[in-house]
């Protein structure tokens, strides 16, 4: 009989996420599943409280579908918390911040997230609706680590975070292809938080308006467009080096 994973508890897989994944004393890890291959390279890291079980490749095609590079691990734990707005401001009160505007999809999201830990971010901003899902193994997936310790911060409305933080002594920065050069502007990384607007459409309206200011990125006047993850990271690397 096939074994049921609980709602309560997040699938991970590949080695990055769910190696990391192991290490966070925040997590209750409940089952941990490794192909013969992968429970022979690892056997001498794996945490000794967890008995790992070992299946045939067929059983991660039977969880995850066709196609997933799972790397012959898959872990079910606990998800981690989102923080509040105010929950942020008292345990991390120092950015940079980085706020999402309709990032939607798990790939670019994971992506964000490693590049942003990468380059010092201290926390993600999210909405509760229109945005990637948290818990989704493929923004662990893509993330490689980050998400373990990264905080998630999830707001129901943009527009009013954004006027929270501005009380809080933030300054919000828009990343827009039609403002001012971010490079020519000074900013402090502690006080800042970037706000990120998904590919393509951009930020919307009403964001634009709440930031503080809207900056572009030093690129070619004939390919300005980049992928968001790639945006924030060499965001994160300007404000850092002013």
């Amino acid at each position: 009989m096939e074994e049921a994973i609980s709602t309560k508890t997040q699938l991970l897989y590949g080695t990055h996420a769910v190696l990391a994944a192991l290490k966070n004393p925040e997590r209750q890890h409940k089952k941990l599943w490794l192909s013969p291959k992968t429970a022979e390279s690892l056997a001498s890291i794996l945490p000794k409280t967890l008995r790992p079980q070992v299946v045939k490749p067929d059983f991660f095609k039977s969880k995850l579908g066709e196609n997933v590079v799972h790397q012959g691990l898959l872990l079910e734990t606990t998800p981690l918390p989102l923080l509040s707005l105010n929950t942020l401001l008292e345990k991390f009160p120092e950015g940079p911040y980085i706020a999402l505007d309709q990032v939607t999809d798990p790939q670019n999201g994971g992506a964000l997230l490693r590049s942003a830990r990468a380059l010092g971010a201290t926390a993600i901003i999210l909405t509760q609706r229109h945005s990637f899902d948290p818990l989704s193994p493929i923004l662990a997936k893509n993330a490689s680590g980050a998400l373990e310790s990264l905080p998630l911060c999830q707001v129901t409305n943009l527009s009013q975070c954004l006027q929270n933080l501005d009380k809080a002594g933030f300054e919000t920065i828009g990343l827009s292809e039609e403002g001012a050069p971010l490079d020519k502007t000074s900013f402090t990384p502690q006080q800042t938080c970037l706000v990120m607007g998904a590919e393509g459409k951009g930020l919307r309206k009403l964001t634009r308006e709440r930031v503080h200011g809207l900056y572009r990125l030093p690129t070619s006047g004939s390919f300005g467009t980049l992928n968001v993850s790639v945006a924030t990271a060499l965001s994160l690397y300007i404000i850092g080096k002013q």
